[in-house]
């Protein structure tokens, strides 16, 4: 009943709630079918669509409103569906079953091969004329990109979704079954550490040990809790009494920066373990565990930990890339200067600063060869480093934390003349904190060495911000800016002595007004 007429071109409707990954899907699918293609970011959003009548839906499988699988079995309840392919980057065997008594068409496991969705499509839309697939390599090569996007993202809100209010035992057990599938093992183990009783005490594993405890002291790993840092490799041997050897290693877990127990995953390959990527997201889980183990604390003691633990993560994006090093700290202190030269009170002007060393966290989701890329973007590119607002407010959605710090986030580069991304807010819709943050981050984009190019004098940033002001940034704060500039508290990297580092050839943009 839901098959495309001869005549009428089929409707096929994507459901994903990453930009660039729903505008790939729609490319992909134009590319093949003359096809009128609908789209939807949440479920909600999915919902009314449907009432419009679809030949096809395609939808990713965990979306911000739920888990789409539920949604499907609330659907067919109220009305019949048309075919619907499951796309997702986490599919367990309970999944796959689930979507199979569900009825869905066909399930695909991010990254798939675009020839895959392509020829799905075409058996369930068997009377589509298809075009020549000649730009495929093309779509592939940047389907592969936005899907280690959609992983990495995947990871971190798992890492983010283990419970905190849980025991240790079921803390470290999801941890390690996130360990795991990050670094592509085939098992591990977790280990904590009873000092009192010179112990380390088995507390979760892919497998049940024949013995749950060793002694502490004179074992290998005595030496890596006791430094706290270092990385245990095995290979010949056993890593726990009674397994059999396996290639893996083990990471020390701390708390409150004491170590207090052992990571170990086995099965390993050695060159995917030296992945940046992968070793992100574990420090990115150890920093989480370290938390989460520290279950006593108090609410504030808890924000203030994933304050940190984000800004950390931070750091390490930008250490990526020498030219955006300390981008966020500096950003983070001006707009608290900003704040404070308006006339707010502390409490905003910390507001600001923690945002501020917030507001590119969403970068974390886009490729290296994006974010590091030293010449011009192409609109491709440009639409994907726009999409990292969305991703850092996505990021922190999933701690049910920092919500003001949230709104800066999102729109750090919206504009007053609402010309400006993901949301296009005016004037006052945007966030006052956004507005200071936005402002900060144009002074310091302009005054500090890029890549691309060069860092402007302060004469050109105070142009720029005059310029600017009512259309990009809010007059307001400008004025503020201003006269910090004016006293000296402001300084340009330009003034300063040249570095026989910086060879910089050409300008990837003059403008800083398109900058991501």
């Amino acid at each position: 009943t839901h098959r495309p007429s001869p005549k009428a071109p089929p409707r096929i409707l994507v459901i994903d709630d990453q930009g660039p990954i729903r505008s790939f899907l729609c490319e992909l699918l134009a590319h093949d079918f003359n096809a009128q293609i609908g789209t939807a970011a949440t479920l909600a959003e999915a919902e009314a669509q449907l009432r419009k009548g679809w030949d096809l839906v395609i939808t990713d499988m965990t979306l911000p409103d739920g888990n789409a699988l539920e949604a499907i079995t609330r659907w067919q309840a109220h009305e019949a569906l048309p075919p619907v392919v499951l796309i997702s980057g986490f599919l367990s065997e309970d999944y796959i079953a689930e979507a199979k008594r569900l009825g869905v068409a066909e399930v695909l496991a991010k990254p798939f091969r675009p020839e895959a969705l392509l020829d799905t499509v075409h058996a369930l839309l068997p009377k589509t004329p298809q075009h020549e697939r000649h730009r495929l390599p093309e779509l592939k090569a940047l389907g592969d990109d936005l899907f280690a996007m959609d992983r990495k993202m995947g990871f971190v809100f798992k890492i983010f979704s283990i419970p905190h209010r849980e025991g240790a035992h079921e803390i470290t057990k999801r941890a390690l079954e996130v360990a795991v599938q990050i670094e592509g093992a085939q098992g591990g183990w977790m280990a904590l550490a009873e000092r009192a009783r010179n112990r380390l005490v088995w507390v979760a594993g892919s497998v049940e040990p024949s013995v749950r405890e060793i002694r502490l002291a004179g074992s290998k790993f005595e030496a890596l809790l006791e430094s706290g840092e270092e990385e245990l490799f095995w290979d010949t041997e056993p890593s726990w009494p009674g397994l059999a050897p396996q290639q893996g290693f083990s990471l020390p877990i701390t708390m409150q920066d004491e170590p207090v127990g052992v990571l170990t995953l086995l099965g390993v390959d050695p060159a995917a373990h030296r992945d940046i990527d992968r070793r992100q997201l574990l420090a990115l889980l150890l920093r989480r565990l370290d938390v989460l183990l520290d279950n006593q604390a108090m609410q504030a003691a808890l924000a203030e930990s994933v304050r940190e633990t984000l800004i950390a993560l931070v750091r390490t994006l930008e250490a990526r890339d020498r030219y955006t090093k300390d981008h966020s700290r500096r950003v983070g202190d001006l707009a608290a200067k900003i704040a404070r030269e308006m006339g707010l009170d502390e409490e905003t002007a910390e507001l600001v600063r923690v945002g501020g060393l917030l507001h590119d966290i969403g970068k974390v989701g886009i490729p290296d060869a994006v974010l590091l890329k030293p010449g011009r973007y192409t609109e491709r590119e440009f639409a994907i480093m726009k999409a990292h607002p969305g991703i850092g407010d996505a990021i922190l959605k999933h701690m049910d934390l920092l919500v003001r710090e949230r709104q800066i986030v999102r729109h750090h580069h919206e504009r007053m003349d609402g010309r400006g991304y993901p949301d296009r807010l005016r004037g006052e819709e945007i966030p006052l904190p956004a507005r200071i943050v936005c402002v900060a981050d144009a002074i310091d984009a302009m005054t500090t060495h890029r890549v691309y190019r060069k860092a402007q004098p302060l004469s050109f940033a105070v142009e720029q911000l005059r310029k600017n002001a009512g259309t990009q940034f809010d007059p307001k704060v400008v004025e503020a800016a201003l006269r910090l500039i004016e006293r000296g508290e402001v300084r340009s990297q330009a003034d300063e002595a040249p570095s026989a580092e910086i060879l910089l050839p050409y300008s990837a943009r003059e403008d800083f007004i398109t900058e991501a």
